[in-house]
């Protein structure tokens, strides 16, 4: 990665955390946070503690799809251990959506008929030194 490191940056890192470790993501973090200017944002998802013991067969459709593909997903986090690691690594929240906000304030509020995905979250989170 490179970048300069006095500028605020935003990364969007979706769609990634689930196939990776804890500890590569970790590692990933503390790489983020060496290239990162104070205020600069991460965006990214990632699986609830509950996510692979989920009784929603999308849920455990899409486990048993990366696994098929050779991408077995690794990683759930619970709103507290997320936090510790981005703190760890000088991010703080600044927004977190839950399935069940991103249904009732969003896909509800547009009037569509679909449903968010059970157990993903979608934070924002910022560096702050």
């Amino acid at each position: 990665m490179g970048g300069d490191a006095s500028v605020k940056t935003f990364f969007s890192w979706l769609g990634v955390t689930y196939y990776l470790s804890t500890e590569a993501i970790n590692t990933m973090l503390a790489a983020l946070s060496e290239l990162c200017a104070d205020g600069s944002s991460l965006v990214f998802d990632y699986p609830d503690e509950n996510f692979f013991d989920a009784s929603e067969k999308r849920v455990q459709n899409t486990i048993m799809m990366a696994k098929a593909g050779d991408e077995p997903m690794q990683s759930a986090f619970s709103y507290s251990e997320i936090e510790k690691l981005l703190e760890k690594h000088g991010f703080l929240i600044y927004e977190l959506l839950t399935p069940d906000y991103i249904q009732r304030d969003i896909i509800d509020k547009a009037g569509t008929d679909m449903k968010a995905f059970e157990h993903v979250n979608y934070c924002l989170a910022v560096r702050k030194n």
